[in-house]
């Protein structure tokens, strides 16, 4: 016990040291946007995020319109001279862990540092007078032994129409999987809320969670003032022993035949221009998962057919100069391999303050999610404590400190004590 509790200490002395190193050294340094946009406008990163990635209702409407201004939609493209760089971005991201877990009488501790992903982001913006693109390349490693390179792809080329005052989207390509307004946008901590990141589980896992989705599909959208509409149509999911996520490059294990195209809808409205919002999500798909045994193992050419759904609402505000407070719940419904359905819930809370700089902020967030609401002994409670370090115009440093619970009967609890440290640098 002693040992574990020093280690807590170790790791919340980091985040103390980190955040110390950051007042004296960075306070008085400006810091931009991602710079590609910021090349191209010549514009600080303040002016579209609150603490990057999360946008304000400046940049959210920035991407919503093709990454160009509101005011210039339906307009003529910029006069301004084409720079291969203004249009072309990289970052690169290395990550350090520090786990301690106990299970029952189990005890282990792992600590790893490796280069997370190289991601380029080719091409992006926007081209003309409607069209624009925003794409992405993901060079990474499975494991940190990996000497293999896998690469991933997201993005989509989308169309816009109308003007300033309402206007239409039409996109095709693989959509990123959440774009959302304050709580339901991008997480600026190392890992997402729980109900995001981590998949319904009665007797097995079901695969999908909202944060993963990495499927081909067309988006039809529709903004007006402060709210806005988004129909997105998916190609469906299908299991890979790979990934055990869906990759429309990766062929299908599975011998059934996905029941037609996933369906997802995003309703998003701005209540407050630093990050205040509420949102809807919803999510209805199809997917064949293996039959596993007892043990857990494959069973060769065995599959059932998942007929899920989820449904989530996410709320933030600005209740202060210096405090903002977001939140989530949600709701799923799947199926059972013997026959029936079963419910999984979840919920989190989050807040967040800034700190030394006018992006850099640091928050706690609280998470549980209940997997299977039938079955007892089945949920995931935690607490995270994080900094989002901006400093210069192209270093971002997330330090993030977990405590995990995991119940998973019959089996004892699980309890992890993990540091998260990543490093990035974008150009």
């Amino acid at each position: 016990m002693l040992q574990l509790i020093r280690k807590r200490l170790r790791a919340i002395f980091l985040l103390s040291l980190l955040a110390v190193w950051g007042v004296a050294y960075f306070s008085g340094n400006a810091v931009f946007a991602m710079p590609l946009f910021a090349r191209r406008l010549g514009v600080p990163c303040s002016t579209c995020h609150t603490s990057p990635p999360r946008l304000n209702e400046t940049g959210y409407q920035f991407r919503a319109a093709g990454y160009r201004w509101v005011s210039n939609v339906g307009k003529s493209g910029e006069k301004k001279p084409f720079n291969f760089f203004d249009y072309n971005g990289v970052r690169l991201q290395g990550r350090l862990d520090a786990i301690h877990t106990n299970q029952g009488s189990a005890e282990t501790q792992t600590n790893t540092f490796n280069l997370f992903a190289l991601e380029l982001y080719p091409f992006t913006g926007a081209w003309g007078k409607y069209l624009s693109s925003n794409l992405k390349t993901t060079i990474f490693r499975k494991k940190p032994s990996d000497t293999e390179s896998h690469l991933r792809f997201d993005g989509n080329v989308k169309l816009t129409l109308g003007s300033k005052k309402r206007f239409y989207e039409i996109r095709a390509g693989l959509p990123f999987a959440m774009e959302g307004f304050g709580a339901s946008d991008a997480a600026i901590t190392n890992t997402r809320p729980y109900l995001q990141d981590n998949a319904a589980n009665f007797n097995q896992t079901t695969i999908f969670t909202p944060s993963k989705v990495h499927q081909a599909g067309g988006t039809l959208g529709y903004y007006q003032g402060r709210t806005s509409i988004q129909a997105l149509i998916r190609s469906g999911m299908r299991f890979t022993d790979v990934q055990k996520i869906n990759d429309p490059f990766m062929n299908s294990l599975s011998p059934f035949i996905d029941r037609g195209a996933d369906f997802q809808l995003n309703v998003n409205r701005i209540l407050h221009h630093n990050g205040g919002g509420v949102s809807l999500y919803y999510f209805h798909g199809s997917m064949a998962l293996p039959i596993l045994s007892p043990t857990g193992a494959i069973q060769t050419g065995r599959f059932f057919q998942n007929d899920f759904e989820r449904i989530a609402f996410y709320a933030s505000y600005p209740v202060a100069k210096r405090l903002t407070l977001l939140g989530g719940v949600q709701r799923g419904r799947d199926d059972i391999v013997t026959g029936g359905r079963f419910t999984s819930l979840g919920a989190y809370t989050e807040a967040a303050v800034p700190l030394i700089n006018d992006l850099t902020q640091a928050g706690v967030r609280f998470d549980w999610f209940d997997q299977a609401r039938n079955k007892n002994r089945n949920e995931i409670y935690g607490v995270t404590s994080y900094m989002n370090l901006w400093v210069r115009d192209q270093f971002r440093f997330v330090a993030e400190y977990q405590l995990k619970e995991r119940r998973q009967a019959p089996l004892p609890n699980r309890k992890d004590n993990a540091f998260q440290l990543r490093l990035i640098y974008i150009k």
